[in-house]
Order: structure tokens, then sequence, then C-alpha cells
């Protein structure tokens, strides 16, 4: 097969679009909105549980121990 026609048979799409279906390589469509929401309110249920678990521990045990080091050194990784 000659060069050229092996190039502009590999530019060519695979299969046709289905009927109704335009396709947009250009700018296709995503769900960064929805990516954010839901990263942002698990950020903010893992970060309210460990300040809550901190405060406990320091207000019931007044001392900080080796656990709670344990937990701040994934959470701030």
């Amino acid at each position: 097969m000659e060069p050229d026609a092996l190039a502009e048979l590999l530019a060519a799409p695979a299969h046709a679009a289905p009927d109704g279906v335009t396709p947009n390589f250009e700018n296709p469509p995503n769900k960064n909105g929805l990516a954010w929401f839901v990263t942002t309110i698990c950020a903010v249920v893992v970060t309210s549980s460990v300040c809550l678990r901190l405060f406990a521990r320091v207000w019931m045990y007044r001392r900080i121990r080796i656990e709670e080091g344990s937990i701040l050194v994934p959470y701030i990784q």
C-alpha cells in the first residue's frame, strides 16, 4: 500500500457516527462541575471528621497521642 493512501486511510474515522449524533472532538462535553462538587463535598466531610476527632481527643484526654499524629500525616500529604 502506498504511504499516501495509508495515511489517508488512517486519518479517516473507523465508523460513521450514529444517526442524530454530531461528533465533537475539538471540545467534547464533560462533567467538570459535578467532579468539582463531589470533590469539594468529600474534602469538607474528611476535614470536618479529622477536626472533630482531634478536638474531641484533646478535649476529653487533654493530650495528643501517637494515634492523632498518625491521622494527621496522611491528611496533610
